[in-house]
């Protein structure tokens, strides 16, 4: 009887360690993610600002704002109250949703993968996620937000749920691919093409002030220029930053594809082998969106 409760008790430990195994695995995909997916927040650059941008260069770059710009009273344009940017607006809101959902969904995996309590913000989505004409934000995106929104709110309604963890990424998978595609779709789409114009633009201004003010000396047209030597290069990087950033979420999208494929074994140790390359790449990518933000 002992004999056999011996090999019981050490049948249920290789379980139990298996599946803590993978569910470390679990973990340090979630964490990884989050981390990666918090860098948006760092680009400091947003669709509000595209319009901003785009309104202070229509309205600065004729000849009549041009010449204001070296007078004795010259004011620059009050952008806040002149510009209209309500669907720039709109598309920050979208994008913003879609962000926090699947931030919240990877926390909400990260919690519930050690055992501990997710605290909501339900105030960050407590508002539907609505149709965006500049994001192509439609009805596959708002069922998508839904559901993913859905999911994760029954991590904190039962910690139990931890045993579920593979009906929870069945569930939750597709949601998360179609939203990770939408955020990949604003950071590849409007927002790098936005700052790709801003360095035309930025290019057309200067050049259209040195063409038009002959008066210039040669100190001024120097400094005219280191000025949009800055602002490209500022641009640039921007741009730089929206590629890594682009490629972290390419991975989290794989890795949690990868996940969802081999659901069926999240409690054996051969998960780990099959996630581990996606952790290691996204974790790589943000120590290189680091080493950009520090060559400022």
């Amino acid at each position: 009887m002992k004999k056999h409760l011996k090999y019981t008790v050490l049948a249920i430990s290789a379980i139990m360690l298996s599946g803590c195994m993978n569910l470390k695995t679990l973990n340090s995909y979630s964490e990884a993610s989050q981390t990666a997916l918090k860098k948006y927040d760092e680009i400091g650059f947003s669709f509000k600002k595209v319009c901003e941008k785009n309104c202070e260069f229509s309205t600065n770059s004729d000849e009549k704002a041009i010449a204001k710009r070296f007078s004795d009273n010259y004011q620059p344009i009050k952008i806040e109250s002149e510009c209209e940017c309500e669907s720039y607006l709109k598309a920050d809101t979208a994008f913003n949703k879609m962000y926090f959902a699947t931030l919240q969904y990877l926390e909400g995996l990260n919690k519930l993968s050690n055992d501990e309590v997710l605290t909501f913000k339900y105030d960050t989505l407590a508002n539907a996620l609505k149709e965006t004409e500049i994001l192509d934000v439609k009805g596959e995106e708002i069922d998508a937000f839904n559901k993913l929104v859905n999911i994760t709110t029954k991590f904190i309604v039962d910690i139990k749920r931890r045993k579920d963890l593979q009906e929870i990424i069945e569930f939750a998978n597709p949601s998360f691919q179609v939203l990770i595609e939408k955020l990949q779709f604003a950071v590849n789409g409007p927002l790098k093409l936005a700052l790709e114009t801003e360095i035309d633009l930025e290019y057309n201004y200067y050049k259209a002030i040195v063409r038009n003010q002959d008066e210039l000396s040669l100190k001024d047209k120097i400094e005219l220029e280191n000025e949009f030597v800055d602002s490209r290069d500022e641009v640039l990087e921007k741009i730089d930053l929206l590629n890594e950033y682009s490629r972290a979420l390419d991975e989290i999208k794989k890795g949690h594809q990868s996940i969802y494929d081999n659901r069926d074994i999240i409690h054996k140790k051969e998960l780990a082998g099959l996630v581990a390359g996606y952790i290691t790449e996204i974790k790589e990518i943000k120590t290189s969106f680091d080493n950009i933000k520090t060559e400022e």
